[in-house]
């Protein structure tokens, strides 16, 4: 029973906020996955609107609906993006996951509150005046990217 520790504090390596991301890693995160989820929306709606009659008629109301379909695309890409893998293709590349704040694989509820907090008026810039590099999307819900090596109990 002498080697038993309980309720101590997570040691210096396993501390999730000495694996995070760079600056730089989250905003090459945003360009990878902004062309991934782009290239997919053109592809799908170039085989769902192939039909001529749809792509004759370019009225506003045509234009909105392309624009909510791709509201609902980018909160699909992620969350599930992020459920499965844990990560989204821009982070696969720069080789960062998504974990909670205290360093476990976050809920399916958290990941979706973390795709929907993308749509905040003037989200993206929030990075910016952040002393981590961390948005309003990943404070809300509570959640950190870190760099692969992280070591967390429950892998994807």
């Amino acid at each position: 029973m002498d080697n038993l520790i309980l309720d101590q504090p997570a040691s210096e390596w396993q501390n999730p906020k000495h694996y995070l991301a760079t600056k730089g890693d989250r905003f090459l995160n945003l360009i990878i996955d902004r062309i991934v989820i782009l290239a997919i929306y053109v592809i799908v709606g170039v085989f769902l609107f192939r039909r001529s009659d749809l792509q004759s008629d370019r009225t506003y109301s045509m234009i909105g609906i392309y624009y909510f379909n791709l509201f609902f695309f980018v909160i699909v890409y992620y969350s599930v993006m992020e459920a499965v893998w844990g990560k989204s293709v821009g982070k696969m590349l720069t080789k960062t996951k998504i974990v909670t704040t205290s360093g476990k694989r976050p809920e399916l509820i958290s990941i979706l509150g973390r795709s929907l907090c993308r749509y905040i008026p003037l989200e993206p810039f929030s990075v910016l005046f952040s002393d981590l590099p961390q948005g309003w999307h990943d404070s809300i819900p509570r959640i950190l990217v870190v760099d692969d090596r992280y070591p967390t109990e429950d892998e994807w």
